[in-house]
């Protein structure tokens, strides 16, 4: 009724305001600019498209800034017309705003990847792997909608169950909790407009981590008035069904709603999944100068977890699930809520700030087969940035901005006692305090129409609180844990190698950076509960080099090659079945070179695009003696040896888009000695894409996917050094789907 009673007010409140379709293109060689960043008083308007397009409301005339890394950024005043030329400039500091969402202080950075909204649509909305395994050098293992683990370039390889090691935000909002834990896979793709991936430490203004930052920018779409309906139906069960519409309360209030729901029977036993979500986010503009904005968002989700399975039931009986989840119909269920608060007040044409308040709270109940985990969170946090610019002669020399992000934790966890999945007596009973502080700051500097320096430094301090509450041995393990603060620094240099040539551009770059990860507070713990004042938080130095642009009117590609040496490298040693204790294990080398490539081209009337992402990667422990057995120079566990992503996509006609695909992955070691190493797999896809307007205020959006087509079989996730317990064999594997389908439709109003 809940649902109902919100589509009734969705459907009563709109009215119409119309759109128009302007084109960017090169003022050179009139070539399309694909990428470009529209944007108005802080807030996204739109990105241009592979063609130049973007859509703009047509009562927007002021002040429009326009942005592109290969151009010089352009402020429009007054009337728009229909066609818009760029100076080519190559200069990368971008306008006077803060995050990237909303600007594009993101996208000086080389080492970015990005997907946007015309990706995300052509997959699958069941969630978000499918859409960052297509950024080389990432890898998202996927055990199920609800067992996930992120890597980006070999980090977070070693965490077992789940992400680490990699920050995320939901726009300015951490998604990573006190101890470095994040957790994405929950999130709607409804209420993301595009994703932003910077892979190792080089953002000094989103942290310093090993494995880089995943940024989710919520949709601030220019289309206002407007509702989306969408229905989902896929293979074993799945049903999506997603609401979502943008309502101009006035000229100065606009909120933007999204309702989500995802139900599956799963593929295997003890696999069923249920999400509901709901996001509701404000902007209000107070004057010209000064907006402020808001963002809910609530997740509450309940699903099984059928774990991994050993070699010989990966093999023959995929579809079990493990036989001691099974006996106690082990699941998950939890809320989240998330909400923040922003600001951004514009001092002069130049300078900015902007201040971000933000709270989370998560309350958890997870039913295993060793014991029942409850769990319940809330943090708050602060984040503050300054943003000052200096022209001369009307031209952007130097861009500098600062700022700091403060968070604190109260987690409160206890273990109980299960009985065939009935809670019982209390085991443990557990209270952390988790405080870490970043200060930042980064500077852009033009050396000269051709030469670019972009560099940074971050400072963080990070300080656990630990209370044991349960103590019926008298002995208390309570403690505290304070890192020594860490600064990371990073430099970039790039230059543009085609100036003059108004058919290329292209840039070379080369970079040096430091991150690091701290351990989370398990992992600072002895056998015997006591805190080791000696584990130290994981520290590297990376070394990058690449190329990245367009030849011709119809070629980009972006190539690297990087070498990154992390030391006092934390592992988890399973020491039962459900605890785990952490080593500084050494030192990991991680060398790889990663490529992405496109091209299109056109037989008459039908356009054809033709994509790859490759990754060659080889990540190894440099210095690794663990209870004397020396494991040094063997291969990295968890980490495919190579990623290769190709699709060929063709639109026939307008707004038919049909695409194969194929995504391939090496073999993984299992162990830290290398004695079991994971088969390769090759997995081809394909879609058909059919978006039209039926008229002038309706449109209709279909998609069709099939995914496995040859029906390959594989593991999706890994697990690694799995333990063996009472007998049984280790379980490292979770089966991947076999060939299945979804469709879907969506229709769209405008009022």
């Amino acid at each position: 009724m809940k649902i109902v009673g919100l589509l009734f007010l969705l459907f009563t409140t709109f009215h119409l305001v119309g759109q128009e379709t302007k084109v960017l293109l090169d003022g050179h060689s009139s070539v399309p600019i694909e990428g470009a960043i529209i944007s108005i008083q802080d807030s996204l308007l739109s990105i241009t498209d592979n063609q130049g397009r973007f859509d703009i409301a047509k009562e927007i005339s002021d002040h429009i800034w326009i942005s592109h890394l290969s151009y010089r950024d352009t402020i429009l005043i007054g009337f728009l017309p229909d066609t818009i030329y760029l100076s080519r400039n190559s200069i990368l500091l971008e306008p006077v705003t803060i995050s990237f969402d909303k600007t594009s202080n993101l996208r000086s950075i080389p080492t970015l990847g990005y997907i946007s909204t015309d990706i995300k649509t052509e997959h699958s909305r069941t969630g978000i792997s499918q859409l960052l395994n297509t950024i080389p050098g990432v890898f998202m293992h996927s055990g199920a909608l609800n067992t996930n683990r992120i890597t980006i370039r070999g980090i977070g390889s070693r965490n077992l169950f789940g992400t680490a090691k990699i920050k995320a935000y939901l726009n300015d909002i951490p998604l990573t909790n006190g101890v470095g834990e994040t957790t994405i896979e929950d999130m709607d793709l409804s209420l993301i407009d595009n994703i932003a991936i910077v892979k190792g430490p080089t953002s000094s203004l989103y942290g310093a981590g090993l494995g880089g930052m995943i940024h989710l920018n919520t949709k601030g779409s220019i289309q206002s008035n407007i509702v989306h309906l969408e229905s989902g139906i896929g293979s074993y069960g799945l049903l999506t069904s997603r609401l979502s519409s943008v309502v101009d309360i006035n000229a100065t209030n606009r909120l933007i709603l999204h309702l989500n729901q995802t139900n599956s029977d799963g593929y295997r036993a003890n696999n069923e999944y249920d999400r509901l979500g709901f996001s509701l986010i404000g902007e209000h503009q107070l004057n010209p100068d000064l907006n402020l904005s808001f963002i809910n968002n609530y997740i509450d989700l309940k699903a099984n977890i059928p774990s991994s399975l050993n070699e010989i039931d990966f093999i023959q009986n995929p579809q079990i699930a493990a036989s001691n989840w099974q006996s106690v119909n082990g699941f998950e269920d939890y809320t989240r809520w998330i909400w923040g608060v922003s600001g951004s007040y514009r001092l002069t044409d130049n300078a900015i700030m902007k201040a971000s308040i933000f709270s989370t709270d998560f309350d958890s109940y997870e039913s295993r087969p060793f014991n029942i985990l409850q769990e319940d969170s809330q943090s708050i946090g602060l984040r503050a940035t300054y943003k000052q610019n200096l022209d001369i002669q009307e031209r952007p020399i130097l861009s500098v901005e600062f700022g700091l992000e403060t968070y604190y934790e109260s987690y409160n966890w206890q273990t109980f006692e299960t009985n065939a999945g009935i809670k019982e007596g209390l085991l443990s009973n557990n209270d952390e305090k988790r405080k870490y502080l970043n200060l930042f700051a980064a500077a852009h500097l033009d050396l000269s129409p051709g030469l670019h320096v972009q560099a940074g430094i971050n400072y963080n301090k990070t300080t656990y609180d630990y209370l044991d509450q349960f103590n019926p041995d008298m002995i208390d393990l309570s403690g505290n844990y304070s890192f020594e603060g860490t600064l990371s620094p990073y430099i970039n240099i790039n230059a543009d190698i085609a100036r003059g040539n108004p058919s290329n551009t292209l840039f070379v770059y080369g970079l040096i950076s430091h991150g690091f990860s701290p351990p989370n507070l398990e992992e600072t713990l002895l056998p015997n509960g006591q805190i080791n004042p000696n584990i130290q938080p994981e520290k590297g130095i990376n070394y990058e080099i690449g190329l990245k642009g367009t030849f011709s009117e119809n070629f980009k590609i972006n190539i690297s090659g990087y070498a990154m040496t992390v030391k006092d490298l934390l592992v988890a040693r399973r020491t039962s079945a459900d605890q785990f204790i952490g080593i500084n294990a050494g030192k990991t080398q991680h060398n790889g070179i990663e490529m992405s490539a496109g091209t299109n081209w056109s037989i008459g009337k039908i356009q054809f695009e033709f994509i790859t992402d490759l990754a060659f990667q080889e990540f190894e422990f440099k210095e690794f003696i663990e209870d004397s057995i020396d494991y040094s120079g063997n291969k990295l566990t968890g980490t495919p040896s190579y990623q290769i992503r190709t699709e060929l996509k063709t639109e026939p006609i307008d707004g038919l888009k049909i695409g194969i695909g194929n995504f391939a992955v090496g073999s993984q070691y299992l162990r830290d000695d290398n004695s079991i190493e994971s088969d390769p797999y090759s997995i081809w896809h394909t879609f058909i894409l059919y978006d039209f307007d039926l008229s002038p205020k309706w449109n209709l959006n279909i998609l069709g996917r099939l995914e496995n087509l040859f029906d390959q079989e594989y593991a999706s996730m890994l697990l690694i050094n799995a333990g063996s317990f009472g007998g049984s064999l280790p379980r490292y594997y979770y089966p991947g789907l076999p060939r299945n389908h979804y469709f879907s439709v969506t229709v769209t109003y405008q009022f």
